[in-house]
């Protein structure tokens, strides 16, 4: 009856730190799988704003850093979330917008519009999220996603 009971004790112990486990730097599986922050360099970097979505209107620009990256599995694809920290409070209308896909890496720009007048505020008050959708189609043969803003990328592998 003792032993029983130590077993069953064990063995619920042991699964409830199993959700912490997988998200944990210990599992083997998330060596080689973790975010990698590096500066924005070459041609994605000098691509003006501009030309990502033509029009008078558009007045957006990349944001200043990327926090993180992350994909949560839906069924039939990826929910693509990055989080950037804008230069000042109050920037509005994030998007992610591709640039485009070489040798199995999708490339995105995190775009915001930045109000006038602000000011700079803590770095948690000038958080900015934004995310798209992406089906198991458009990521058939794309191993890296790589998300950029104005000073730094991020890059996850799937």
């Amino acid at each position: 009856m003792i032993r029983t009971f130590c077993l069953l004790l064990s063995v619920a112990l042991v699964l409830s730190g199993c959700q912490r486990i997988q998200e944990s730097r210990f599992n083997p599986f998330n060596i080689l799988s973790g975010p990698r922050v590096e500066p924005v360099e070459g041609r994605n970097a000098l691509l003006p704003d501009s030309a990502l979505r033509p029009g008078p209107l558009d007045q957006r620009g990349r944001i200043d850093q990327i926090a993180g990256v992350a994909t949560d599995q839906i069924p039939g694809g990826i929910i693509l979330r990055a989080t950037g920290i804008a230069e000042v409070q109050g920037a509005y209308d994030a998007e992610l917008v591709e640039l485009g896909r070489s040798g199995g890496t999708l490339v995105y720009v995190f775009l915001t519009e930045l109000p006038l007048g602000t000011g700079t505020g803590t770095q948690f008050s000038r958080q900015v999220i934004a995310a798209v959708a992406l089906s198991d189609q458009e990521l058939a043969g794309i191993t890296t996603i790589r998300v950029e803003g104005a000073r730094n990328a991020v890059t996850v592998r799937r």
